[in-house]
């Protein structure tokens, strides 16, 4: 098999998991909402936690003042990036699971 071969068969199967996903998120009413309608069907089903429950386990992870939430979807994994400011006046962003309230990653906020 060549090498271009290998090229098209990597490319035909990556898109056809993509068009997999893209339907199963279509078929579950996903596809054209915004992030927070995706969040809120997905608390309503208890497929990730509340952001209540997020909060706390950011301020566990980071104690400090929140300061903005965003929900993302990251291919079939929901996150939560949440923006603190702490005590020392330095901004953390802390990137929790929406699903089981994981931290995935709590670093400072670097300066643009």
């Amino acid at each position: 098999m060549t090498s271009t071969t290998r090229i098209v068969i990597a490319f035909i199967a990556g898109a056809a998991i993509a068009a997999a996903g893209m339907l199963a998120a279509h078929e579950s009413g996903l596809i054209g909402h915004g992030e927070r309608s995706i969040a809120r069907k997905l608390q309503k089903a208890a497929e990730i936690l509340p952001l209540e429950e997020i909060h706390a386990k950011a301020l566990a992870a980071k104690p400090g003042r929140i300061i903005e939430s965003d929900f993302e979807v990251k291919g079939t994994r929901f996150t939560y990036e949440i923006d603190i400011l702490d005590e020392q006046g330095v901004f953390w962003e802390v990137e929790i699971n929406a699903k089981t309230g994981e931290v995935v990653r709590a670093q400072p906020e670097l300066d643009d």
